[in-house]
């Protein structure tokens, strides 16, 4: 499971003054499943050169089995 910082953390965890890894310890834990949502999205989210928001949007489940029957390997699927 992911660790992703909570907001609350976020002054905690960003604190140039804080030097005790067990205090920043405490604050990485998995972020519940439940609380995440995956959808399909562009392979292209994996190329570096492809840094636009377009590349994370969800892919219709119409486009991605058009794009999986025909062959078409630029699609794929991700969490957020």
């Amino acid at each position: 499971m992911p660790v992703i910082l909570e907001k609350k953390d976020e002054k905690e965890w960003l604190n140039p003054d804080e030097t005790e890894p067990a205090r920043l310890l405490k604050l990485l834990h998995p972020y519940p499943a439940s609380e995440m949502d995956t959808y399909p999205v562009s392979r292209l989210v994996n190329s570096p050169a492809k840094d636009t928001k377009e590349v994370i949007e969800p892919v219709s489940k119409e486009k991605l089995n058009y794009k999986v029957l025909s062959g078409d390997t630029n699609v794929g699927s991700t969490s957020t």
